[in-house]
């Protein structure tokens, strides 16, 4: 879904080496590096306290990370990303 996200620098934890870290671990990293986290993880909210960090977090309410499962989310997460409060949590249900 990155490269469907124009006007964004996108990237991915496998590309990134970040796919065995932690949900904290994660969000503390990505916060170094970029202004919001894109995931499908919808525990994260519950495990993860991002209000003293600079880092924003979609949780896509899809059923997988594949393309196939989150194409949908495109038009969605690009409206979210326009109005996203840092610190906070933006879930978007399945289109």
């Amino acid at each position: 879904m990155g490269r469907e996200l124009v006007g964004h620098d996108v990237r991915h934890v496998l590309d990134l080496g970040w796919d065995q870290l932690k949900n904290g671990e994660l969000v503390r990293r990505a916060a170094t590096q970029f202004d919001v986290l894109i995931t499908v993880d919808k525990n994260m909210a519950h495990q993860t306290n991002i209000r003293e960090l600079t880092l924003s977090v979609v949780i896509l309410d899809a059923v997988t990370n594949r393309l196939a499962d989150t194409i949908g989310f495109v038009g969605p997460v690009l409206e979210v990303l326009q109005s996203l409060d840092r610190g906070t949590y933006r879930q978007i249900a399945r289109p």
